[in-house]
């Protein structure tokens, strides 16, 4: 097994969670795989996701591989398909959701439902359709692709839950950072709010860590970190890391669309930080969907501790809340005490975001 389907594996079991009942003859089939491009792994692995994702949104998500003929407008076929397989018939002011891929040219379409346009604006769905199409197949991998787009509507869903509305500045600036006029890097409003990524441009090819080093307090580093995704390119063996972390990542069978999704997500939230001696935690305080960040300082600066994060933040999925703390004893938040409160029985950190995510009305 690849390295990259095991991270998929580990994706889709994260997502299949209190879903055993998908092989059920009565739960409704959501993957037409009309070209045999998953194995029927991947596609049961979907299935689940697809159906965590109905019950906790109350939105029947669809996909469609097709061959179609090279003169068919692909607009109209999804609209045609929409209707015949129902998407969102059973769903609450039948939200619905369907993904077109038409494998003769590699073309993508998303039609949505109307009762859906306030929560998936054009500028999210138009992203996924030019932007992440060309993820679809990397590798021969389309199962990896799909799963990491639903990821990424169960993001901006999550925010929608909360009255959060989507920034489309996050869209330009990924762009802008993939395809930058004259050389110059991303900018755009701070997730922090104090000044522009600008400070941090795009490396020179002849230095790719050249611009970023560990900053010498928490907060340049995380901006740093958000250059790096919005570069779009995974380069493990950067300094912004801890070097546990660095290995840890040389393991991960990252993508292009993956880095986008944490920018995607993190962009212009607002975060504190909470120092303690040598530790940090970076928390968001206007999204509680969004893990902390654990930071270790060191003789190059403060970096960020991946392998701490994996050991003391664990994910959560189709829950009120999607992340905890482990253990409250452990070495790294032993120092944090008193900054640590139980909710729910999970164990959170005072001052974050701790509002619990609501279900959609039906």
């Amino acid at each position: 097994m690849t390295l990259r389907r095991i991270l998929l594996a580990l994706l889709l079991l994260v997502s299949a969670v209190s879903c055993a009942h998908v092989n059920d003859p009565s739960t409704p089939l959501r993957i037409h795989d009309r070209v045999a491009l998953m194995t029927s792994e991947e596609t049961a692995g979907l299935e689940a996701q697809l159906d965590l994702f109905f019950r906790q949104f109350g939105i029947d998500a669809q996909a469609l591989f097709e061959a179609f003929p090279a003169e068919a407008n692909l607009n109209t076929v999804a609209v045609e398909r929409f209707k015949r397989l129902a998407v969102g018939a059973d769903a609450p002011d039948q939200r619905g959701i369907l993904f077109v891929y038409d494998t003769t040219a590699e073309r993508l379409r998303i039609e949505i439902s109307y009762a859906l346009e306030g929560q998936l604006p054009d500028a999210l769905v138009g992203y996924l359709i030019d932007d992440h199409a060309r993820y679809l197949f990397d590798a021969g991998e389309p199962a990896h692709a799909f799963s990491l787009a639903i990821r990424l509507l169960t993001d901006r869903l999550r925010s929608a839950q909360l009255g959060g509305a989507f920034d489309p500045q996050a869209i330009a600036m990924l762009r802008r950072a993939r395809y930058p006029a004259g050389g110059a890097g991303a900018t755009g409003a701070s997730p922090l709010g104090r000044e522009s990524l600008t400070a941090f441009p795009a490396p020179d090819a002849n230095s790719p860590q050249a611009s970023f080093a560990p900053g010498q307090d928490v907060e340049t580093t995380y901006r740093r970190f958000l250059a790096w995704l919005g570069r779009g390119v995974f380069e493990a063996d950067s300094a912004l890391f801890t070097p546990d972390s660095r290995a840890y990542l040389a393991e991960w069978p990252m993508t292009p669309a993956y880095l986008d999704r944490i920018f995607v997500v993190e962009y212009a939230q607002r975060f504190e930080i909470v120092e303690a001696g040598d530790h940090a935690i970076l928390y968001s305080v206007s999204d509680p969907f969004i893990a902390p960040y654990l930071f270790q300082r060191t003789a190059e600066g403060w970096q960020i501790d991946l392998t701490a994060g994996r050991n003391n933040v664990a994910g959560i999925a189709g829950g009120r809340f999607s992340w905890t703390f482990r253990d409250a004893t452990s070495p790294f938040l032993t120092p944090f005490q008193d900054r640590l409160v139980a909710i729910d029985g999970l164990l959170r950190i005072r001052g974050g975001d701790n509002r619990p995510g609501l279900p959609f009305a039906g």
